[in-house]
């Protein structure tokens, strides 16, 4: 015996084989054989855009033929078989956006030195309204009468006009509170109002328009709208030099060009390529994708995504 293993004594080769070790490798062997197998089975994975992926890089990946079945059922009850094909397009797209929106939220909080929960306050459908009054309290104006529907008003052209971006929208509820301290406090009112607490509710208000926006999304016809909407927005801006700040705010440099992307620009990687694809699908053929397409992409956006969760746990576990 030697390291626990069965020692036994072959005449031919004049020396001792350990048959725990040859079972051993008869075991890897048959593992690998069948991990071939189940790869072989699984086969090229038909993306959108005409793209394509082996099972091999997928299990390179870290994504196993297993998970990526497992992916493969949930993609297909997620997509809802018995719907026609517009409808399960919608709803590829749906889950798409639903899968990164959490992730998102909270890249978004750290990026803007926001609180968790306030950023999600923000994205629920009265949120901004309850920050708001928060803010108005906190600064003295909520007493304020004269302007009582000049906020109302301006939340109601925010949220209903077309083809603004969720920093355009945000700049009318800017105005609005300019024009509530002007009237409270005089002419240079709204210089009076604290600089911290107001970049912080701005964020929060875009971020409340952001995810209003994706909620508008109905298909993919919806995300290449939005998409080319703020193309649009930063090739107007690009080669602009600074406008003077409205009314006396303080614009701070590039502020304004960073924060001309749609949410989905802070999504997990694995949902943004999924989305990067159905745009390019969308820009290049109006005819519908298939199903079986839809399917893989939904399933390999919510494989890697746990992929990426079980990455960030075991690495959360080493520090």
């Amino acid at each position: 015996m030697s390291n626990g293993g069965e020692l036994v004594w072959v005449s031919d080769i004049d020396g001792y084989i350990d048959i725990d070790a040859i079972n051993l490798e008869h075991e890897l062997e048959r593992k690998e054989l069948q991990l071939q197998a189940e790869l072989e089975e699984i086969g090229t994975i038909q993306l959108l855009a005409g793209k394509m992926l082996s099972a091999d890089t997928l299990n390179a990946r870290g994504i196993s033929p297993a998970e990526w079945r497992w992916a493969l059922h949930e993609a297909e009850r997620a997509l809802n078989q018995d719907q026609g094909m517009d409808g399960t397009g919608a709803r590829f797209v749906k889950q798409l956006i639903s899968l990164g929106q959490q992730y998102a939220v909270g890249r978004y909080a750290k990026w803007e030195r926001l609180s968790y929960e306030a950023a999600l306050t923000s994205t629920l459908p009265l949120g901004l309204r309850a920050l708001l009054d928060v803010f108005l309290r906190t600064a003295g104006l909520s007493a304020c009468s004269g302007k009582g529907s000049v906020l109302p008003e301006a939340l109601k052209t925010a949220s209903s006009a077309p083809e603004m971006t969720a920093y355009e929208r945000t700049g009318l509820i800017q105005s609005a509170i300019h024009e509530i301290a002007r009237e409270a406090f005089g002419p240079s009112g709204h210089q009076k109002l604290d600089r911290e607490s107001m970049r912080t509710l701005l964020s929060l208000t875009r971020l409340h328009f952001s995810a209003a926006e994706l909620k508008a999304i109905g298909g993919f016809d919806d995300l290449r709208d939005l998409d080319q909407l703020y193309a649009a927005a930063r090739r107007d801006l690009e080669g602009e030099s600074l406008r003077a700040p409205p009314a006396g705010g303080r614009r701070i440099r590039n502020w304004r060009l960073r924060h001309l992307y749609p949410l989905p620009h802070l999504y997990p990687y694995s949902v943004r390529y999924a989305l990067a694809r159905a745009l390019q699908e969308r820009s290049g053929n109006q005819a519908a994708p298939e199903r079986a397409v839809l399917v893989n992409e939904l399933a390999l956006a919510q494989a890697s995504l746990r992929l990426m969760r079980r990455a960030s746990a075991d690495a959360a576990r080493r520090r």
